[in-house]
């Protein structure tokens, strides 16, 4: 199993949950470290910058990629729903997706069960307690900024899981032997997150999928180190505490 302890500091924070602002990604942590950058807030409003930049991969199957045990994979290419495959295809051609791991695990992960409003408008949806999932390009941006760390076997913090969506395609993109840790400050979300989990990707809690009720602030330090932290909710700057939980 992945995860293991799964232990986190009692809930502290009044930070608003702010799901329309997703925040670290790991392209510019260089100027407070050295070497590999894993962690940094940054606004993905300006992230297409980045993401021009990328090249498109090739058209080869998308979900194969997702992961080296095809046992993990459930050949989900026979369950994407026409909504979610025609969502994917969307954030393709917007430029949203670009590789083809995050376009499988997009695919794998339905989001009309982790949405309960116009899953497939790519537009932020309420998801009740005053939060809201962001909007799928968000999403793709997200992951496809953290794309070179979230690789079969790593450990990622999602912090401001929300719905429980992204944790859930980060959770395929690492594989069963990769570790996710989904934190919410707010128990009836978590609870949310993980009732949609449970409803097509319950495979995930068997080995590499986690959702906790914490302050996301300060991190999860018993299953640390990470290769890299996400936060999906605004912050003026980096908490201190998650740098130190990263790895070298």
């Amino acid at each position: 199993m992945g995860c293991h302890s799964g232990k986190v500091q009692a809930v502290s924070t009044s930070a608003d949950h702010d799901h329309s602002k997703s925040a670290f990604s790991a392209q510019e942590h260089a100027s407070h470290s050295e070497g590999a950058c894993k962690t940094l807030l940054t606004d993905l409003q300006t992230a297409d910058e980045v993401g021009s930049k990328r090249s498109t991969v090739s058209s080869a199957n998308p979900l194969a990629a997702t992961s080296s045990d095809a046992a993990n994979c459930k050949d989900k290419s026979e369950s994407v729903s026409a909504g979610n495959r025609a969502l994917v295809e969307q954030l393709k051609k917007k430029g949203a997706i670009k590789s083809l791991s995050v376009e499988g695990a997009m695919l794998a992960t339905d989001r009309t069960n982790y949405c309960p409003v116009n899953a497939y408008q790519d537009q932020p949806q309420p998801i009740g307690m005053s939060a809201t999932i962001s909007a799928p390009h968000m999403h793709a941006m997200a992951l496809e900024l953290l794309s070179q760390h979230l690789t079969l076997g790593a450990r990622v913090l999602d912090i401001g899981c929300g719905s429980g969506y992204l944790s859930a395609c980060m959770g395929r993109m690492v594989g069963p032997k990769g570790c996710v840790i989904g934190i919410d400050h707010l128990q009836p979300l978590v609870s949310i997150a993980k009732s949609n989990a449970s409803k097509a990707d319950a495979d995930l809690f068997a080995a590499q999928l986690m959702i906790l009720h914490g302050d996301g602030f300060k991190g999860c330090p018993d299953d640390a180190p990470f290769d890299c932290i996400h936060v999906g909710a605004a912050a003026e700057s980096i908490p201190a505490l998650l740098l130190e939980q990263l790895k070298p």
